[in-house]
């Protein structure tokens, strides 16, 4: 495995009679090269979504387009510059603890983008709401606002929304989705992996929500407007919350969608979930519609993250080189690096003791940021081999081009990568005034190209 930290120390011990910036050690041990940055232009919200939702959208606080970035697909058959974003639920400001969520604008729905990206613009060609039957907006409103789940207690529920200046609780919505995965097969259907369930969903090609599968036991409180389907593990109701589903993959043949976790699950409680390093990676049949595989993905430790808090570490991408070889994304919001696995090596755990809420210890206790990394040998001696991972490329080290809470990812060829960023709307704390400054303006949703100096398939 390539190690980036033992990059900047050979290079240090080299040229020891030298100081070197940080911008300088970087650019020595860079992986690749960014050559394209792209950006979306400032757009209102309520005038973006009432475009194609004609009235959904009252009052939009004065928040501009932004999330666009969740997810980055490119297809084969797609052209030059051409690639399929998503947004995710919308702004959701939040207080400081106790946390409280607000929903500014309750009535946005999430959308699927296809865009062009040239001479340094992202251009929207195409934008296509989700919706149930019926043709209503699913909103981006959670499921189930309540500590835990009434169709399986052993699940979690979802936060409680509140509206603008967190005065009053608003409603959740069953048909709420909250989408940070995107595909497209050849069938011309989109697959959404989402965060709430957490689900995937098959979606038409104008946007029309045909099925959406969840873990067993939440398929009675979720979809009012569309099939829902309970036959995902249903361990995976033990996610944190706002922690589901975060990446999606599709294999080349079309055969195998590959869904990742975001964090640990919170298994068997938030103590152990906080303290873990493993996360699971779903395979699903989307010929069969079924789950075929699950995998356990072990995280970095958080300090060559730039960060002290375990809770920080996320993965938020994934992107299939082949049938068997995935990248996966890994970070905090101030670091990300890119990981190739290989599913052919590691155990499928579907449908094992490791998917019972009773088994003890749990998977996700076996593997801690507080152990050394030899922790995947306690995994092995419990039956489970993780993934073997290699790193691709520290985007830390293309400079500061690269934003915070970089999500999506899509492989263009075989030495050639993009990545978008997801600028959560530039939301600043909770609040009902007119014109919602941003926090951070310069937070704009981008694409990035970058070619790498290794090839990767």
């Amino acid at each position: 495995m390539h190690d980036n930290n033992f990059c900047l120390r050979t290079w240090r011990r080299k040229f020891s009679g030298l100081v070197l910036g940080a911008s300088l050690t970087s650019a020595l041990c860079a992986q690749g090269t960014i050559t394209e940055i792209h950006t979306l232009p400032e757009q209102g919200l309520g005038s973006f979504q009432n475009t194609y939702l004609p009235g959904t959208v009252l009052y939009d606080h004065g928040f501009k387009l932004g999330g666009v970035g969740s997810d980055l697909w490119k297809g084969p058959g797609d052209g030059p510059g051409v690639f399929w974003m998503i947004t995710d639920r919308g702004p959701n400001p939040q207080t400081a603890a106790p946390v409280r969520r607000s929903f500014p604008v309750a009535a946005w729905t999430p959308f699927i983008l296809k865009v062009k990206a040239e001479n340094g613009v992202i251009s929207i060609l195409q934008a296509i709401p989700l919706t149930g039957n019926g043709g209503g907006a699913v909103t981006g409103l959670p499921n189930e606002p309540l500590a835990t789940s009434p169709a399986n207690p052993n699940a979690l529920g979802d936060e409680q929304p509140y509206n603008c200046d967190i005065t009053a609780v608003i409603p959740g919505n069953h048909d709420g989705l909250d989408p940070e995965g995107l595909v497209r097969d050849v069938h011309g259907n989109f697959w959404v992996a989402d965060e709430y369930g957490p689900s995937l969903s098959k979606i038409s090609a104008a946007g029309l929500v045909l099925k959406r599968f969840v873990p067993v036991g939440r398929a009675a409180v979720s979809g009012d407007h569309y099939t829902v389907v309970g036959n995902l593990p249903q361990i995976l109701g033990r996610r944190p919350r706002n922690r589901g589903f975060e990446g999606l993959a599709i294999t080349p043949n079309n055969k195998t969608l590959m869904a990742v976790v975001q964090s640990p699950l919170v298994n068997p409680n938030t103590a152990t979930g906080n303290a873990s390093r493993v996360v699971r990676i779903i395979a699903f049949d989307a010929d069969t519609e079924t789950p075929v595989a699950e995998y356990a993905y072990v995280m970095q430790g958080v300090n060559e993250f730039n960060n002290t808090n375990p809770t920080e570490m996320k993965i938020s991408g994934i992107a299939a080189l082949d049938q068997h070889r995935f990248l996966v994304l890994e970070r905090t919001d101030a670091v990300a690096k890119i990981y190739k696995v290989d599913v052919r090596q590691a155990t499928n755990i579907l449908g094992t003791k490791w998917d019972l809420s009773a088994t003890s210890p749990t998977l996700e206790s076996l593997a801690t940021f507080a152990a050394p990394a030899t922790t995947t040998d306690t995994l092995a001696a419990n039956g489970v081999t993780a993934l073997a991972k290699e790193l691709v490329i520290d985007l830390s080290t293309l400079g500061p081009a690269i934003p915070p809470k970089i999500e999506g990812l899509t492989v263009l060829d075989g030495k050639t990568i993009a990545v978008s960023n997801d600028n959560d709307f530039q939301v600043g704390p909770p609040t009902c005034g007119p014109n919602v400054p941003p926090t951070n303006p310069a937070a704009q949703s981008s694409i990035f190209v970058i070619k790498l100096d290794k090839p990767i398939k």
